[in-house]
């Protein structure tokens, strides 16, 4: 008796709603991972709920403890030797982010890959393009975001989202995974779509403030960077609500 071989890659998305339109958002995006045996898409409800339209995914029992609980179910049922948190409402940024991340994979060589992310604002007719910051700055806050990072699983072992921390608990999870890393490779060119006004941008002075608490007490960096870092991130914060299309056009590139 044959067995099938193992995923290469598992994709895991958590989501409120999968009738909702942020589940179908996602869904849409991820319509060409039907056609590659190498990708398992994992999808994690929150409560039981008729999916709407075709769905190439592997449904798991509902969750409804919180994101970060969530995508640790995902993580426990996860097979593919490399993950990529992918939640309701987020989108792959294309096919050649797809060619561009499974190749990486098939190559065997990364512990860690992260790219870009293309933003979507309302009110604007094009998303922009946020550009990854070198890993190797992780003490200066979130690099890139999660949605535009792939984990090598073996590397996770049993390390799992913290829930002592609501908002930045994939900040700690990121550091950790980079501290073990031996190869991080650095795709140029945008992995993901992510909608503004999501729970971090929902809640950026508790994000900020976890993340200066995992900075100090998780991983000794030392109290004048940190100080610095969290001052920086009031600063942005202050000016993104006096000025926020000054803000933008500061930390964003058009892509167009």
């Amino acid at each position: 008796m044959t067995t099938d071989p193992e995923p290469l890659l598992s994709i895991i998305t958590v989501t409120d709603d999968p009738s909702g339109a942020d589940f179908g958002i996602t869904r849409d995006s991820l319509q060409a991972i039907g056609a590659v045996p190498e990708v398992e898409w994992l999808v994690v409800p929150a409560e039981p709920s008729a999916m709407t339209g075709p769905v190439n995914a592997r449904i798991l029992p509902p969750c409804n403890d919180g994101i970060y609980p969530a995508m640790n179910a995902g993580l426990d049922a996860a097979k593919g030797t490399y993950v990529w948190f992918l939640n309701g409402g987020d989108q792959l940024a294309g096919q050649d982010a797809l060619t561009a991340v499974l190749a990486a994979c098939r190559d065997g060589q990364a512990d860690f890959i992260y790219g870009d992310t293309l933003v979507v604002r309302n009110g604007l007719p094009e998303p922009v393009l946020k550009t990854a910051r070198d890993h190797r700055d992780w003490h200066k806050g979130m690099f890139a975001h999660h949605q535009a990072m792939i984990y090598r699983r073996a590397r996770i072992g049993e390390q799992r989202f913290d829930n002592r921390y609501s908002i930045a608990s994939d900040y700690h999870f990121t550091i950790r995974h980079l501290l073990t890393a031996e190869h991080v490779i650095r795709l140029d060119l945008p992995l993901c779509r992510y909608a503004e006004g999501g729970l971090s941008e929902q809640h950026m002075a508790l994000g900020a403030r976890e993340q200066a608490r995992i900075r100090r007490h998780d991983f000794a960096v030392d109290p004048w960077t940190n100080l610095r870092v969290l001052l920086w991130q009031h600063g942005s914060r202050r000016l993104r609500c006096w000025a926020p299309s000054l803000w933008f056009r500061l930390r964003h590139r058009w892509t167009g």
